[in-house]
């Protein structure tokens, strides 16, 4: 069973460490080279933690949305627990929304 299904990835960077794009670029990388696809990748922004994680006070957080196959996540995971400037991550399966129900027509007056 090889199904491509739609991922969340939401990481917190060391804001001191490498680039930020360098740090998606290689995460795309491994996702890619599991037979990934990447479909988004966002900076959003610099934020005070609540609390100290590796002795730092601020995180640069990051959302990656792409679709693997359920064997590609053991090396996503892995690439992610060992990457210094990743202090902490979520990844989480995605739900794809299904399309809108095209809605009923009210009959018209005088039709039957």
């Amino acid at each position: 069973m090889n199904e491509q299904r739609l991922y969340e990835c939401m990481v917190v960077l060391d804001p001191e460490g490498e680039s930020p794009e360098s740090e998606l670029e290689s995460l795309g990388r491994v996702i890619r080279e599991q037979g990934g696809e990447v479909q988004e990748a966002k900076i959003w922004q610099r934020r005070r933690l609540a609390y100290p994680i590796r002795r730092k006070q601020e995180g640069l957080y990051a959302l990656l949305l792409f679709r693997a196959s359920a064997g590609a996540l053991p090396e996503v995971r892995r690439f992610l627990r060992l990457n210094e400037g990743v202090l902490r991550y979520l990844l989480l399966r995605k739900e794809e929304k299904a399309p809108p129900l095209p809605r009923a027509q009210a009959p018209q007056e005088g039709s039957e």
